[in-house]
């Protein structure tokens, strides 16, 4: 069974036509251990919000800790289990601190104050990996083929073609800059090759 889950055939400035294909990248896992400056994730096995029904009323908790408990956020939904083992929360209180030792920030921070900028950082990075936790997007890869005419007038693939994984699906303004870039080098690599051809001709 085939991975592609799109194709779209177009046509070059330079007339060459050609494919693209985008497939579901299963080499890919989560995200914040496929790239840094993500916030801190951790897998439970019990809800945080019952953090404090394991301390008797004589006991005196880290309160530190029962903040940090108070603030985790539900990554992955309990039917994820099965996928990623334990539950996935987004530990806001240790994200804070790398935040800020990191110096995170956003795209357009003015009119925010420091901690804003923090803030809206953290948001931001929780929607992305929510995002991938409940589906809302996957990795993919992008492959571009050169096509040729074959004798019924139809397309038929060559043996030319470039490939990149672990992309975003949802980003379709970026697979529209790697597609640009993939075409450029597989065109340049097979004018390269007809060069040395007719050159050792």
């Amino acid at each position: 069974m085939s991975d592609t889950y799109k194709t779209d055939t177009r046509e070059a400035p330079c007339g060459t036509r050609y494919r693209v294909d985008w497939t579901y990248d299963n080499d890919y896992g989560m995200p914040e251990e496929e790239s840094d400056g993500h916030g801190v994730v951790v897998g439970l096995d019990e809800d945080p919000a019952d953090y404090m029904d394991q301390f008797d009323e004589d006991d005196e908790p880290d309160m530190e800790e029962v903040i940090r408990h108070k603030m985790m956020r539900r990554l992955s939904g309990y039917h994820h289990t099965h996928r990623h083992g334990q539950v996935k929360y987004y530990d806001v209180w240790e994200t804070m601190k790398r935040a800020e030792a990191e110096g995170w920030g956003v795209a357009n921070p003015v009119g925010l104050s420091p901690q804003e900028i923090i803030d809206a950082a953290i948001e931001a990075d929780f929607d992305y990996l929510h995002g991938w936790y409940n589906d809302d997007w996957h990795w993919c890869g992008i492959t571009v083929t050169l096509l040729a005419e074959d004798e019924d007038g139809d397309d038929e693939d060559t043996e030319w073609d470039s490939s990149l994984g672990g992309v975003c699906s949802d980003d379709d303004k970026h697979h529209e800059e790697m597609i640009t870039e993939l075409l450029a080098d597989v065109l340049g690599r097979r004018a390269e090759a007809t060069t040395v051809i007719t050159a050792t001709a």
